[in-house]
């Protein structure tokens, strides 16, 4: 009789602004099917064509959104699920459409488009000077405005977008 075990959760392999690629590892013997589950809504599953891969592909997911899975594989009579995955977030897309407009005599308001990324997505504003230290900002808004900037100073302003595990995006 082969000994079963629980096998591990599965680990994020891979991600895109639109899917989280899961891989994992299954004990001895080979289950006949398996099911890759969605933790929140553990009825719903979605059969796993090359199970022998190790690894699947969700895709159709928003940008930076969060996802939890379980593997379920399944033998003739029984099932066994694997613990839930850690979190992971989707990639986050760019803000675009960057544009500044003066805010009194030394400021500026930097505005931005969302770009398709959700509520609550965290931006991360740079006016970088020509000499000195730039001045960092972040917010979850569409808009954010310096301090007082120096009048003799020429900047330069970037804006990027960090998807809920910390990773930011290109600069906008």
């Amino acid at each position: 009789i082969a000994r079963l075990n629980r096998f591990a959760p599965p680990t994020l392999v891979g991600r895109s602004t639109n899917s989280l690629t899961w891989g994992w590892e299954t004990d001895p013997p080979p289950p006949s099917d398996l099911n890759i589950l969605d933790s929140e809504d553990l009825e719903n599953s979605t059969n796993i064509p090359s199970p022998e891969a190790g690894q699947y592909e969700v895709g159709s997911l928003g940008p930076n959104s969060p996802h939890r899975v379980r593997v379920r594989a399944i033998y003739p009579g029984f099932r066994l699920d694997s613990d839930d995955s850690l979190p992971a977030h989707t990639l986050a897309l760019p803000p675009k459409s960057v544009s500044l407009s003066r805010a009194g005599d030394n400021a500026l308001t930097i505005s931005w488009q969302l770009n398709g990324n959700p509520v609550g997505t965290i931006y991360r504003i740079d006016a970088i000077p020509a000499a000195g230290l730039p001045i960092t900002g972040r917010t979850s808004g569409s808009s954010w405005t310096t301090g007082s900037l120096d009048s003799n100073q020429p900047y330069a302003v970037t804006v990027r977008s960090i998807n809920g595990d910390g990773i930011e995006t290109s600069i906008s």
